[in-house]
């Protein structure tokens, strides 16, 4: 048993005041002899006993009546197995909804795959269980308001709210979406939880470098609220070559300069595919207007390669840089 408001049971001392009462106000009786009521002890020693026995009743009865109020106000709840239900499980799907997740493997997507494993799951579940999706680009974002129950008519509503969810144009933060679903909110009658993530495995999206906030990860999933469970599905998909050339950061040497001084622009680009690509065009605008197009040497399957870019501003205002790559 779990209480809501615990607070209240430093008032459970009060369930005693009533037996106090008792003996106190048996103190003040004063025992007075009077040698007529001698005539009368035996006539009234059975009534005697019985209403000692009401009287504990009574205090008994009262005692119950502000211990019932005490537990009422503390909220207290039970879990479900109490009742003979099985015990109440959520399950958290961590989906990765970034612009890797467009590409396509045979007949569809990465994403639309996602979708299907993620019905797979939903079907997978008892009545009464719950489930919830999060998103993990470019944030770890609820696509659900809140945990929803499986029952019948929940699982087709849960199901069109999944086919209305889109990818991103930017990458995921899957360490960010694992924190985020373990500290999440839980009901008093949760037994236990389960993370799945569904992922098409891109490196760029795990951060494996960050080796001490992996640590930290591990550490919190130990120490969770409640038992929970972590399980990663990977997209396999078709394995085909494919070039997936990408922006992966944009950087200036200040982000301040005065008129007619230089500054400094930087890409990094990185082929996350596993195909060697020929030389492609990059293009540095600023707002709408095309400044430079440069040509890059051809990139191996995982290679990497920055290319610069030095400008100088005529006039004061702010300017948005863009770098891209054909």
């Amino acid at each position: 048993m779990s209480f809501l408001s615990i607070a209240f049971l430093t008032a459970l001392p009060l369930a005693a005041v009533p037996i106090l009462l008792h003996l106190f106000d048996r103190r003040r009786n004063v025992v007075i002899e009077w040698g007529a009521m001698d005539f009368l002890m035996e006539a009234a020693a059975q009534r005697t006993s019985a209403r000692k026995l009401k009287q504990w009743l009574l205090i008994l009865l009262r005692v119950l009546t502000v211990l019932f109020l005490i537990l009422a106000l503390s909220r207290p709840t039970l879990p479900g197995n109490w009742f003979g239900n099985s015990e109440r499980t959520e399950t958290i799907v961590v989906l990765d909804n970034s612009l890797s997740m467009e590409r396509r493997a045979g007949d569809q997507s990465r994403f639309e795959e996602a979708l299907s494993t993620v019905s797979g799951i939903l079907d997978e579940l008892s009545d009464g269980d719950s489930i919830r999706v999060l998103l993990a680009s470019p944030y770890p974002v609820w696509a659900t308001a809140g945990s929803l129950r499986v029952e019948a008519d929940s699982r087709e509503r849960f199901v069109e709210q999944l086919h209305e969810l889109k990818t991103t144009g930017s990458s995921s933060d899957l360490l960010a979406a694992l924190f985020t679903a373990v500290h999440a909110e839980t009901q008093p009658t949760l037994s236990r939880r389960r993370i799945v993530l569904v992922s098409d495995g891109q490196s760029a999206d795990w951060m494996l470098d960050d080796r001490a906030s992996w640590e930290r990860f591990r550490e919190t999933l130990n120490t969770a609220a409640v038992p929970t469970d972590l399980e990663i599905v990977e997209l396999s998909g078709e394995s085909v070559q494919q070039s997936n050339l990408a922006v992966q950061e944009v950087r200036s040497s200040r982000v301040s300069v005065g008129v007619d001084q230089m500054l400094m622009f930087s890409a990094h680009i990185v082929n996350h595919g596993n195909s060697t690509l020929t030389p492609r065009s990059v293009t540095w605008t600023i707002g709408d207007q095309t400044m430079l197009q440069s040509d890059v040497p051809a990139l191996e399957g995982g290679a990497t390669r920055d290319v610069y870019w030095r400008h100088s501003f005529s006039e004061p205002g702010s300017y948005a840089i863009t770098c891209r790559v054909d």
